[in-house]
């Protein structure tokens, strides 16, 4: 796995693990999961400890959710076939694809990370922790999100990537790219994520 690949999935767990720390509480003593209490040197060294794994033992294929020519579309260049992965023994069933260019100078690269209720660990549903509650906590950690039209029941978008709420899901779709995405291409690409997910 290339060393772009790997910090991109170590930043979606991180959001992902950041985001299911702060709604369900915890405590910070001994903690692996960053908070803003940390130094950079401690963020760094729990960033570091976060698992990843090498796409085994999903609940889902998340590279499935798009063709190789959907992909290339949406990143505007030929793209490599994508890599899974996520956070090993993810509480919340995080699947993650990412897709870049070809060859050794393409920059721009396409993620896209998937929760589903279904697949949350017992205790989180236990507690009645779904995808939307996901959704709702993740949307509270951002002041520039900007809600988008056009996609699943609801949907918010923060620089290049949009968060999308489905029945029973959420997903985000994280563009790298030269300049801003517009919403209508990231709308495009969470259309087809959301049609092959059903």
């Amino acid at each position: 796995m290339s060393r772009f690949t790997t910090l991109r999935l170590l930043v979606a767990a991180l959001a992902a693990v950041t985001v299911l720390s702060v709604a369900c509480g915890g405590d910070d003593n001994g903690s692996k999961v960053p908070n803003s209490n940390d130094s950079v040197a401690t963020v760094e060294k729990k960033v570091g400890d976060i698992k990843t794994n090498d796409g085994k033992d999903l609940p889902l294929d998340p590279c499935k959710l798009l063709t190789l020519d959907e992909a290339s579309s949406a990143i505007g260049t030929p793209a490599n076939d994508g890599k899974a992965g996520g956070m090993k023994d993810s509480p919340i069933g995080q699947a993650i694809c990412t897709w870049g260019g070809k060859g050794d100078t393409a920059f721009n690269a396409l993620l896209i990370s998937v929760e589903r209720s279904k697949d949350f660990a017992t205790q989180l549903k236990d507690q009645g922790y779904t995808a939307q509650k996901l959704y709702d906590e993740g949307k509270k950690l951002y002041p520039d999100a900007k809600d988008v039209s056009g996609i699943g029941k609801s949907a918010f978008r923060t620089k290049n990537s949009l968060h999308v709420l489905l029945d029973g899901a959420t997903f985000n779709v994280d563009l790298t790219m030269k300049g801003d995405a517009t919403d209508a291409q990231l709308v495009e690409i969470a259309q087809k994520v959301a049609g092959h997910l059903k």
